[in-house]
């Protein structure tokens, strides 16, 4: 049971969450701002339905405060009786986000804690762009280039090329968990223009559903932590055509490791706008600190 907003409460201008058509059930929320209103009635049991700025059109779930603070409400049922609660926040990061970022919260504090696809103008403390999880982009660049010499090189050299693409996307959210959480964008380049999918989806029979799988399997061998990688949230936002993955990392309870082979591991911990390798004797008083019990 949820409090929906009415028709009186919002107005063009006004900053929402919506849900849109394909992500009915989901539970997902797009943010935005109201460009026009399409529903005539005062209230609709499914909310009152709108068109945003970005040309999304949905039913609105949720308000926000214009400090980008979100106001969610949600009844819960104790005993026969439903009980309305209303929590607020904001979120890591909140103001280098673009004007309709902000973050979800969820009051069961689970993984699904942020939720929004805008991107930030910048890579911080809480955000780390990467080009590509699978498909080298250089090959492609020297060969656009007519550097075919290079581009050979590259290709000859494709194993151990990938194998270090793929394990800075391992780094960056190890990093972010160890730390206080965050999200990682794929399929943005590091001035947060949008490249797309297509390089990864080609690999991946051009699905969405395979691609995600890849990701999620490929973190499972690489952090050794299946219950960590199942808390991950991953979710596909797109610009001017172009689709990209954002995997929202939560803070771990454990310190999380990037497992090289069975006897080597590595440890990474997010300072500032990097994924920062810890020597053993600084992991070791990071962890005691971080990671107490």
């Amino acid at each position: 049971m949820t409090d929906i907003p009415s028709r009186d409460q919002i107005k063009p201008g006004t900053k929402v969450g919506i849900e849109t058509k394909k992500d009915q059930g989901t539970g997902k929320i797009s943010i935005g701002i109201v460009k026009n209103i399409l529903t005539k009635n005062s209230v609709h049991p499914h909310g009152i339905k709108v068109e945003l700025e970005d040309g999304q059109v949905g039913r609105v779930k949720e308000l926000f405060l214009g400090t980008g603070k979100i106001i969610k409400k949600e009844s819960r049922e104790n005993d026969g009786e439903f009980t309305t609660i209303t929590s607020e926040t904001k979120g890591p990061g909140d103001l280098d986000y673009e004007v309709n970022a902000t973050v979800i919260i969820d009051p069961e504090n689970t993984a699904k804690e942020l939720d929004n696809t805008s991107i930030p103008k910048h890579e911080n403390e809480h955000t780390e762009f990467k080009a590509t999880f699978q498909y080298d982009l250089k090959e492609e660049q020297f060969r656009l280039n007519g550097d075919i010499k290079a581009a050979d090189g590259r290709k000859n050299d494709s194993k151990n090329n990938i194998s270090k693409i793929k394990k800075e996307i391992a780094i960056a959210i190890a990093a972010f968990a160890n730390k206080t959480g965050g999200r990682l964008f794929i399929g943005v380049d590091d001035d947060s223009s949008v490249l797309g999918l297509d390089g990864d989806l080609k690999k991946c029979e051009n699905s969405i559903e395979t691609f995600e799988r890849s990701v999620s399997e490929y973190l499972k061998r690489m952090l050794k932590n299946n219950a960590f990688v199942s808390g991950l949230q991953f979710q596909f936002g797109s610009n001017d055509d172009k689709s990209y993955l954002i995997i929202h990392v939560p803070p771990a309870t454990k310190a999380i490791w990037i497992n090289i082979d069975e006897n080597n591991q590595e440890f990474y911990v997010r300072m500032q706008n990097n994924s920062q390798k810890f020597s053993p004797e600084d992991m070791l008083r990071y962890c005691n600190e971080r990671f107490p019990n």
